[in-house]
């Protein structure tokens, strides 16, 4: 366990500090991301077109109707054939069918399991 040094209440509220610190960090971030979000978008004219559990689909076929698109891409390794287990895990608990939702959330990846037999492992969640 790692020891931290234990002083007076005084030299503990040195930490408003840091506390400014954080808070002018945290400014200047939301008005980077602000500044990100202004910047023009580019239109996609090219048609993709991605082969999926369904067939192919063309990009805005993707969307299934969502005004999102969430792509989440699961890593494979030598040891994972069917994915990380926790990109694995947090892709399937995402995926579940939600009419409601207003993002559809898709896989990229090329790996056969990435169809989804992690998924049905965790079938009892």
């Amino acid at each position: 366990m790692t020891q931290h040094a234990v002083s007076t209440r005084e030299d503990w509220l040195a930490r408003r500090e840091l506390l400014e610190r954080e808070k002018e960090l945290t400014r200047r971030s939301d008005e980077l991301a602000r500044q990100r979000q202004d910047l023009p978008w580019v239109r996609v004219d090219e048609e993709y077109v991605f082969e999926t559990d369904d067939g192919p689909k063309t990009l805005a076929e993707l969307f299934d109707g969502r005004s999102q698109l969430i792509v989440y891409h699961l890593m494979h390794g030598p040891n994972t054939p069917e994915g990380c287990p926790g990109c694995t895990f947090a892709f399937c608990l995402r995926r579940r069918p939600r009419r409601e939702a207003i993002a559809t959330l898709v896989d990229p990846g090329r790996a056969v399991s990435a169809d989804r037999t992690g998924c049905r492992k965790l079938s009892h969640l």
